[in-house]
Protein backbone atom coordinates (compact mmCIF):
# COMPACT_ATOMS: atom_id res chain seq x y z
CA UNK A 1 0.00 0.00 0.00
CA UNK A 2 1.03 3.58 -0.64
CA UNK A 3 0.18 7.00 1.34
CA UNK A 4 -0.31 9.59 -0.85
CA UNK A 5 0.63 12.93 0.54
CA UNK A 6 -1.93 15.34 -1.28
CA UNK A 7 -0.12 18.66 -1.29
CA UNK A 8 3.42 16.75 -2.45
CA UNK A 9 1.17 14.66 -5.16
CA UNK A 10 -0.25 17.50 -5.95
CA UNK A 11 2.84 19.54 -6.46
CA UNK A 12 4.27 16.88 -8.87
CA UNK A 13 1.04 17.17 -11.02
CA UNK A 14 1.18 20.75 -11.34
CA UNK A 15 5.23 20.49 -11.98
CA UNK A 16 4.09 17.67 -14.99
CA UNK A 17 1.40 20.26 -16.49
CA UNK A 18 4.00 23.30 -16.75
CA UNK A 19 6.66 20.84 -18.23
CA UNK A 20 4.61 19.40 -20.72
CA UNK A 21 3.14 23.09 -21.79
CA UNK A 22 7.23 23.76 -21.65
CA UNK A 23 7.50 20.91 -24.13
CA UNK A 24 4.72 21.52 -26.46
CA UNK A 25 6.01 25.48 -27.05
CA UNK A 26 9.80 23.77 -27.49
CA UNK A 27 9.55 21.00 -29.91
CA UNK A 28 13.73 20.54 -29.14
CA UNK A 29 14.04 20.99 -25.46
CA UNK A 30 13.48 17.07 -23.89
CA UNK A 31 14.41 18.20 -20.14
CA UNK A 32 12.60 20.56 -17.86
CA UNK A 33 12.89 21.65 -14.78
CA UNK A 34 11.96 25.63 -13.20
CA UNK A 35 15.13 25.78 -10.96
CA UNK A 36 18.16 24.17 -9.94
CA UNK A 37 18.28 20.15 -9.47
CA UNK A 38 19.14 18.83 -6.30
CA UNK A 39 17.15 15.69 -4.23
CA UNK A 40 14.07 17.98 -3.64
CA UNK A 41 13.32 19.12 -7.15
CA UNK A 42 11.70 17.78 -10.00
CA UNK A 43 12.82 17.34 -13.51
CA UNK A 44 10.82 16.18 -16.49
CA UNK A 45 12.00 14.35 -19.62
CA UNK A 46 9.71 14.14 -22.74
CA UNK A 47 8.52 10.65 -23.37
CA UNK A 48 7.08 7.89 -26.02
CA UNK A 49 6.52 6.97 -29.16
CA UNK A 50 4.83 10.58 -30.31
CA UNK A 51 6.76 12.47 -27.39
CA UNK A 52 3.55 13.35 -25.95
CA UNK A 53 4.28 12.09 -22.38
CA UNK A 54 5.85 13.32 -19.42
CA UNK A 55 8.17 11.34 -16.56
CA UNK A 56 8.29 13.58 -13.79
CA UNK A 57 11.58 12.39 -11.45
CA UNK A 58 13.47 13.25 -8.65
CA UNK A 59 16.62 12.24 -7.38
CA UNK A 60 15.49 10.88 -4.16
CA UNK A 61 15.57 7.41 -3.75
CA UNK A 62 12.16 7.14 -2.41
CA UNK A 63 10.33 8.71 -5.47
CA UNK A 64 8.83 6.70 -7.88
CA UNK A 65 8.67 8.03 -11.57
CA UNK A 66 5.70 8.31 -13.10
CA UNK A 67 4.84 8.65 -16.63
CA UNK A 68 1.62 11.63 -17.66
CA UNK A 69 0.43 10.79 -20.93
CA UNK A 70 -0.95 13.75 -23.42
CA UNK A 71 1.15 16.72 -21.84
CA UNK A 72 3.95 17.62 -23.88
CA UNK A 73 1.72 17.22 -27.38
CA UNK A 74 3.54 19.91 -29.87
CA UNK A 75 1.70 22.85 -31.14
Amino acid sequence: MEVICLKNYSEEVEFAKRAGKHFAENSLHHTFTDCDIDESTFLAVRWGLLEDCVVVIKMDESHKPKIYEGLGRRK
